[in-house]
């Protein structure tokens, strides 16, 4: 569970899939809370496998692979 204000948590969190992204406001974070303690335990093993699926490709490694990437085709462009 994070706010809307983690612009990473937007990206990354799926109501009820894989978390959920709340407004800054403690009454709705009272609520959101109060939902995810509603859930049974294979629910929230559910969703525990999945957020650590929705991160897998969040690595360093994968992340200097799609900016070496993007640094190539800026560079080959320029040659054109």
């Amino acid at each position: 569970m994070a706010t809307n204000a983690c612009y990473a948590a937007t990206e990354l969190l799926k109501d009820d899939f894989n978390g959920q992204v709340i407004d800054d406001d403690p009454a709705q974070l009272g609520k959101a809370m109060e939902k995810m303690l509603a859930k049974d335990e294979r629910q929230m093993d559910q969703m525990s496998l999945n957020a650590i699926q929705s991160v897998k490709t969040y690595t360093v490694e994968h992340m200097v692979e799609e900016h070496m990437q993007i640094f190539q085709e800026f560079l080959g462009s320029d040659r054109e």
